[in-house]
């Protein structure tokens, strides 16, 4: 499956861990994932190609694994923990051959547990990762109450495939791409914090993973900054966002900033299943004098914030480069 970036780099895998303190039947929860992913056939989705084109389709087995690790004789199993989730997150994806996903039980101490997910995005999103977690709670729940769980589980993936595909045959999706062509027309090239240029990473290497700075803020510091965020008119979201562009800024002197920002485009019923709904929009902070089409998809007028011109142009659909139809597509600017 040829493109820029080899569908085998790792990183295209997303991967998030919940921190489980408390005590817990360890048993149970690798039960209630098994659970969950018998009843989402997003995760079981495998790629093949015949005559040169690259097809999806949804493989009826059974015989995945979820993994039980146990790091807490280790001298610090929290950093025990961070290196085989780190480990893990850096394999690289055999889109022809495996799962696309990885799920795993990690025993810190009797009363502290790691659940780990990691799918390529391919076939999941972030927003499917937070349903998966949410109904993996429900089971474990259940199992544990000694009861059945409620409801039948997702929809299948199947809905979000006719939705692509109908998507893809509208007018919609003609003018969504000329709307992003359009506005995104002679960027200028891109720098890092200094004034060096943005080269990219090499398609087969997983770029440095980034610095982060992380510090915790209280309840009267939260409510400032949401407050903060009503007082311009947007939300939290889009005042963060706001934040980065001046930020960066700052660091390069550039005035032609773009963020890519994730997105939904999807109705409903498609929020409801889990799999590959998202995207990123390119928002330009001092690009938006050209404003958006009027209304979305969804008939809601864009409010005047970054973060509504994001979700506007009818909504923004699924990368391209993880496809979710019948065919793996090739790129192009999304809905």
């Amino acid at each position: 499956m040829p493109s820029s970036s080899p569908p085998e780099n790792p990183v295209y895998n997303i991967a998030e861990y919940l921190d489980l303190r408390g005590e817990l039947d360890a048993g149970l929860l690798l039960e209630a994932v098994r659970r969950m992913l018998d009843e989402i056939d997003g995760f079981r989705v495998r790629f093949r190609e015949i005559d040169g084109v690259p097809l999806q389709y949804v493989d009826d087995s059974r015989d995945y694994a979820v993994q039980l690790v146990d790091v807490s004789a280790e001298p610090d199993p929290e950093a025990a923990a961070l290196r085989w989730m780190q480990a893990d997150v850096r394999r690289n994806g055999d889109l022809r051959a495996g799962w696309l996903f990885s799920f795993a039980v990690l025993v810190l101490a009797p009363d502290r547990h790691y659940l780990y997910e990691r799918s390529h995005h391919i076939v999941m999103d972030g927003h499917g990762g937070a349903m998966i977690a949410a109904r993996t709670a429900e089971i474990y729940t259940a199992l544990l109450e000694g009861r059945p769980s409620t409801g039948d589980g997702p929809e299948s993936v199947h809905a979000l495939i006719d939705a692509e595909r109908a998507y893809r045959d509208s007018a919609d999706y003609a003018r969504d791409r000329d709307y992003w062509l359009n506005a995104l027309a002679d960027l200028p090239e891109t720098t890092r914090p200094g004034g060096s240029p943005h080269s990219g990473h090499g398609a087969r290497n997983l770029p440095n993973p980034p610095e982060g700075c992380f510090a915790g803020i209280d309840q009267e510091q939260a409510a400032a900054l949401k407050a903060t965020a009503r007082r311009m008119g947007t939300s939290l979201a889009g005042l963060m966002i706001s934040a980065a562009a001046l930020y960066q800024h700052c660091l390069t002197g550039d005035r032609d900033v773009v963020i890519g920002v994730a997105v939904l485009g999807a109705g409903p019923r498609e929020r409801a299943i889990p799999g590959m709904k998202a995207n990123l929009a390119p928002p330009s902070a001092s690009r938006w004098a050209r404003r958006p089409p009027s209304r979305t998809s969804y008939g809601r007028p864009p409010a005047p914030s970054v973060t509504a011109c994001a979700t506007s142009a009818t909504g923004t659909r699924r990368s391209c480069a993880t496809s979710s139809s019948s065919t793996a597509r090739p790129s192009a600017p999304s809905r």
